[in-house]
């Protein structure tokens, strides 16, 4: 129906016509792509002075606890290995999937810094933070 033509008699026949096709363009949302229990990493800011080619995501690994919808959005809510729950929501753009490899129990870890050692030749041992893990 063309405006000019609109008038108080027919006024709800174009805001019917209206409406159907305000619904056949609306975007149809996007099935959650990560589930309960996936393993996944967030995204880090990075700062002005950052170098590009440096990671752009976390070291720690996290597992998603709870999916939600908000106004067409999925949220994640989320906690790190040992079980303490994330303050906040994670949006699917800040998330990236960890593959099960990086989860296996026979994985070599980055040591991030050494904290104190004690012993001697051979008997010696070290006590050492792993990088992407928390400081627990």
């Amino acid at each position: 129906m063309v405006p000019a033509v609109v008038n108080i008699r027919n006024a709800v026949v174009a805001r019917k016509n209206l409406e159907k096709r305000a619904l056949s363009q609306r975007k149809k949302s996007r099935a959650h792509i990560y589930s309960v229990g996936d393993h996944v990493r967030i995204s880090r800011l990075k700062g002005t002075f950052d170098k590009g080619y440096e990671k752009n995501y976390s070291e720690e690994i996290f597992k998603i606890t709870r999916v939600s919808r908000r106004q067409n959005l999925f949220t994640y809510e989320l906690t790190d290995l040992e079980g303490e729950i994330i303050d906040g929501f994670c949006y699917l753009e800040e998330l990236a999937r960890v593959g099960d490899d990086r989860l296996s129990q026979n994985k070599e870890f980055k040591v991030e810094r050494v904290i104190k050692s004690r012993g001697r030749g051979v008997k010696k041992q070290v006590f050492v933070k792993w990088l992407g893990y928390p400081d627990k």
